[in-house]
């Protein structure tokens, strides 16, 4: 493709960034219709990201939890904090921590770790979250 003018980059970069988050379309397909390579189309996307052509918000009830996490993990320099939103029932609320804490284990679990629990309806929670991994070295 020739050369363009900054206008002609902003115009295409704005395309491209249409067809992915809007219409969907994956990389390679972008690339395709529009005669460009992929690396191209991914540049693109970055250039209207960092021009702030596009702008993604998430709307979730989980939301602020992400938004908390970052701010735990930047001020005490953390590699990972989990928050969960407490809910009216009691039970829910031990459900979704016992979820994360299982989600965190099926990351952070190999083969040959020594794990301890205690019981709890968090704990019972944890394991209904984890991942069956066969795992022979691990004791719990």
């Amino acid at each position: 493709m020739p050369d363009m003018d900054e206008g002609g980059r902003l115009q295409l970069a704005t395309r491209v960034a249409w067809m992915y988050f809007i219409d969907g379309l994956r990389q390679e397909d972008i690339a395709e219709a529009l005669g460009l390579n992929r690396m191209r189309v991914n540049r693109l996307i970055s250039m209207a990201r960092e021009l702030r052509l596009v702008h993604i918000e998430i709307v979730s009830p989980y939301r602020v939890a992400s938004e908390l996490e970052a701010r735990l993990r930047k001020t005490f320099g953390l590699r990972e904090a989990i928050v969960i939103p407490a809910t009216e029932d009691a039970q829910q609320t031990h459900d979704n921590v016992g979820h994360a804490l299982g989600s965190l284990l099926n990351r952070r679990l190999v083969d040959g770790m020594t794990v301890g629990t205690h019981g709890g309806h968090s704990t019972y929670a944890m394991f209904r979250g984890l991942v069956p991994v066969p795992m022979p070295k691990t004791t719990w």
